[in-house]
């Protein structure tokens, strides 16, 4: 056997725009269905601009037969590392017209002198992120089947600032650590494997008053990634708090671990489709300066999302449940208040979008969810540009408290019962139209009867498990994840959830676009079962705007070996800007 140095290479790079219309406008239809206006732009744009490029250049081993015949000819093995650097941009402005919205180009940096942050406006911000790390690559193969492997140590710093009026502005600085492990067998433009990952932030943010002289040191200081002034003149003492110059807003840290299955498909960069799905652990503690508190929450993650990528434009949809407790507690270390919430999520985002593919994800939503207010009418109008959808189903944790009980009150035989019957009931009314989309017709009653006594047999074994570890808030969100893997099947599982947790479960929808009008539903169940009653604003109870930490960590490049296969880096979790 021979070796061989050889190059290896790593290049990803994506960008996007989309333009989203401010305006909320809604028409009443003819019955109960809402209609979405197009083209009034009243309240003009929001124009997000996103740029991601990373690249790489390192060397690696080759192992080969020389003068090889039969399959020694096509074996091949390699070893290697690869230094990478990167910078990802997202940046938000705003506009009145939409040809206006077009002109602008996105923040490439912070600005760097506050004369500059002057010419924004309120509102506008700019998240830069630079990367640094290594790949360490593997695979052993013959011809184009193969196995790789590729860990991943990374470096990020993110600076995140925002214009909030004309005298001040919010900066945010992160530190991340990203540390992860794929496996996978690739062949010709596909591969598939597993990634464990684990991603460690920490950070700061400030509030700076530009009409002071410190603030506007501070925040030339900040930008160039010099913290000293910050801190130290946010510690002086004040008579009133607002008239601080740095009003330091909040100190945090956060750690994110995760096992992914990745399936990926297409040409690198240009053209492809990827999946993931998997579980994902979470522990962020925050201490909020200003309300002189310490905010802990531990989240428990089933998530799963498909994204596709063809020459510079996008689709993403995205599929998540969390089950979250939070602890919230003085500077003294007194508990002043401990809440328990889950949360299912269904995102969808395209850059070209059409009024009949939005009318066909509104369809796939219903299907999943059985919530019919979601079957809004989108006028045909053709192409709207950029779009997305949101739906989010949140259960409190006294509707979490109910289904905990509810598994307890009933046997797992009467919970799945109760959940097929509600399939059943739907079948004999509708026939196969009672089905998801993409099963067979002719498979139908089987594979969907099989899929919900699946979904409640796990959703009732979880919630007794959640029972079991009350206690353990670690332990708690794991099962909580479980069960939302279970309840985000389809939407016999989700009615049944709905029916044992109660009144209180509230809905929240919203359509957005380049031509069509903002949208924005909100509704909350009732004592009685399947019916949901519209209010105009929800209430903050047990949601607290607490997301979990999920964004970072994405590779989707490609590793470039002579003469041998690319090794496909596998995507992890993310959001599309």
């Amino acid at each position: 056997m021979k070796v061989k140095l050889q190059p290896l290479f790593y290049l990803d790079y994506d960008s996007g725009t989309g333009i989203t219309n401010l305006t909320q406008n809604v028409k009443k239809g003819a019955g109960q269905q809402d209609v979405i206006e197009v083209d009034n732009f009243a309240l003009g744009f929001q124009k997000t601009s996103y740029e991601l490029m990373e690249a790489g250049v390192g060397a690696g081993l080759r192992f080969y037969y020389e003068n090889a015949t039969g399959w020694q000819k096509n074996f091949w093995a390699n070893v290697g590392i690869i230094p990478m650097k990167g910078k990802e941009v997202i940046s938000v402005r705003y506009a009145k017209t939409y040809e206006e919205a077009q002109r602008l180009e996105g923040f490439k940096k912070a600005p760097l002198k506050v004369e500059d942050l002057y010419q924004w406006k309120n509102g506008e911000n700019i998240a830069y992120t630079s990367k640094g790390g290594v790949i360490f690559v593997g695979g052993i193969g013959v011809g184009a089947l193969g196995v790789n492997t590729a860990h991943v140590a990374q470096g990020t710093w993110e600076t995140y600032v925002e214009k909030i009026d004309h005298t001040h502005v919010y900066v945010k600085i992160t530190k991340g650590k990203l540390d992860s492990l794929s496996v996978g067998t690739s062949a010709g433009m596909a591969s598939i494997g597993v990634s464990q990952f684990n991603n460690a932030d920490e950070g700061f943010s400030y509030k700076i008053d530009l009409n002071q002289v410190d603030g506007r040191k501070v925040y030339e200081d900040l930008v160039r990634g010099n913290v000293a002034s910050a801190e130290l003149i946010s510690r002086r003492k004040v008579q009133v708090l607002t008239e601080a110059p740095v009003m330091k807003i909040e100190t945090f840290k956060s750690r994110t671990d995760g096992r992914l299955f990745n399936f990926y498909i297409g040409l690198p960069i240009f053209l492809n489709a990827s999946t993931s799905a998997g579980k994902i652990q979470s522990l962020t503690s925050t201490d909020l300066h200003v309300d002189k508190q310490i905010v802990k929450a531990q989240y428990g993650i089933y998530d799963t999302q498909t994204r596709t990528r063809a020459f510079g434009t996008h689709t993403f949809s995205d599929k998540m449940f969390y089950g979250a407790r939070v602890e919230i507690s003085d500077y003294n270390k007194n508990i002043v208040e401990k809440d328990s919430f889950g949360r299912m999520s269904w995102i969808y985002q395209d850059d070209t979008a059409t009024a009949s593919s939005l009318r066909s994800k509104l369809t796939e939503l219903y299907d999943v969810t059985g919530i019919k207010s979601v079957l809004v009418d989108i006028p045909e109008v053709g192409s709207i540009g950029t779009a997305g959808v949101a739906m989010s189903v949140t259960f409190s944790e006294e509707n979490t408290n109910r289904m905990i009980q509810a598994a307890l009150d009933m046997s797992k035989k009467e919970f799945v019962r109760q959940t097929v019957d509600k399939f059943n009931a739907l079948f004999a009314k509708v026939g196969t139209e009672a089905c998801q989309i993409g099963i067979e017709p002719q498979n139908c009653e089987s594979e969907m009867t099989n899929r919900t006594r699946y979904a409640a047999q796990k959703m009732h074994d979880a919630l007794l498990e959640m029972n079991e570890k009350r206690n353990n808030a670690v332990e708690f969100t794991k099962a909580y994840a479980e069960f939302g893997k279970g309840l985000i099947d389809n939407r016999f599982a989700l009615a049944q959830a709905m029916k044992v947790a109660g009144a209180g479960v509230r809905v929240n929808f919203s359509i957005e676009g380049t031509r069509i009008s903002n949208y924005n539903l909100n509704l909350i169940s009732t004592d009685k079962e399947g019916v949901l009653k519209r209010i105009d604003v929800l209430s903050a109870q047990g949601d607290r705007s607490l997301l979990p930490v999920v964004k970072r960590s994405r590779f989707r490049g490609v590793i470039l070996m002579p003469y041998e296969p690319g090794v496909i880096v596998p995507g992890m979790p993310g959001t599309n800007p």
